[in-house]
């Protein structure tokens, strides 16, 4: 019996302990110690249980890990599908993916992403256009303050300029120098001075000149370039982009304005600074050269042809019968036969019934 329960005992060290007993055997308090040769024996058994829940917890560490591990991929892979759909609806509106197609009036379709770029486009343009416009202006009112100014500025030399002309000494006489060389000295001094002072005044009067003559020219010159753009934008001035076409169209508009009364000066000025009045002339030479096409064409389909005679009224019966009563008499007048006599008795009976 004792061998069997030594046998029994060993198989049941030697068999894999449980969770549990593992828990129970490592938190357990360390027995007394019968004897000194028995201690090693505790001590090996202790060291085994500890390597063995050493283990046991490195494992379950293991499998904690690996449960990590898979609930972060299904963390990251509900986040990638969820890329892919709409945003939720916030107090904004409902904001979609620049990738998502929509359906224009026109019916055909394009992007989100391609109608941000094309708005961003649209409003780049009009912000450029806006400050283009605002620029102008600014430029316009700065010319319109520099032309008050120059005609105050001119108002004044030209003031100026006319004293100074009245009151400008005289150059001293060629005798006095032999009377009185100081005195002619002193008078030359002062005419000099003066005629610096108006010649500089003179100058500048000029420069002004010449540069508001620039300013009018640069003007003009923008003038004439935003009119003449608008005439060939003109649905009915397409000839003048071509050309062959567009010279012969502005040598016929000279010669016909000239025709009428108007001047080559005044017929250029209005074609160059008013696209309106270029456009009017056209349609006035187009209208008279159909009215010549008109009377050239008429007179040759109806030449040879009988006049057209003119329809008569058509006659009620009481009508036709004094018709033919006159022509009954007619023919018995003519005749004096009986037989006339009768038919012209009978349309007389007709005409009293």
């Amino acid at each position: 019996m004792s061998d069997i329960d030594d046998t029994t005992a060993t198989t049941n060290d030697d068999a894999p302990l449980s969770m549990g007993d593992a828990v129970k055997l490592f938190t357990a308090p360390d027995a007394p110690a019968d004897s000194d040769e028995e201690q090693p024996d505790d001590e090996e058994g202790q060291s085994e249980e500890s390597a063995d829940t050493e283990e046991l917890a490195d494992e379950a560490g293991d499998e904690d890990e690996i449960g990590e591990d898979v609930e972060e991929q299904e963390q990251a892979g509900s986040e990638e599908d969820g890329d892919g759909e709409d945003e939720p609806e916030s107090e904004q509106g409902r904001f979609v993916n620049h990738d998502a197609r929509v359906k224009l009036a026109d019916g055909s379709f394009t992007t989100v992403a391609e109608l941000v770029e094309s708005g961003l486009r649209r409003d780049d343009y009009t912000r450029k256009t806006q400050e283009t416009a605002a620029e102008k202006q600014e430029a316009q009112k700065a010319r319109e303050q520099l032309t008050q100014l120059r005609q105050a500025n001119e108002e004044v030399r030209a003031y100026t300029i006319a004293v100074l002309e009245q009151f400008m000494p005289k150059p001293p006489d060629e005798a006095l120098y032999a009377t009185d060389i100081v005195k002619a000295m002193e008078q030359e001094r002062a005419y000099r001075q003066r005629k610096e002072q108006l010649d500089y005044l003179k100058a500048q009067r000029d420069w002004d000149t010449q540069e508001a003559n620039k300013q009018r020219g640069e003007e003009s010159r923008e003038l004439s370039n935003a009119e003449w753009a608008k005439l060939i934008a003109h649905p009915d001035m397409t000839d003048l982009k071509d050309e062959t076409k567009g010279k012969a169209l502005l040598s016929g508009m000279l010669t016909y304005g000239q025709r009428h009364g108007f001047s080559e000066q005044e017929l250029r000025g209005a074609l160059a600074f008013d696209h309106r009045q270029a456009v009017i002339l056209k349609k006035a030479m187009a209208y008279d050269a159909l009215q010549e096409a008109k009377k050239k064409v008429i007179p040759k389909k109806t030449e040879g042809r009988p006049p057209v005679q003119k329809g008569s009224k058509r006659l009620n019966p009481q009508g036709m019968a004094r018709r033919d009563a006159h022509v009954a008499m007619k023919s018995l007048e003519t005749s004096g036969s009986l037989k006339d006599g009768v038919r012209a008795l009978l349309a007389i009976e007709k005409t009293k019934g």
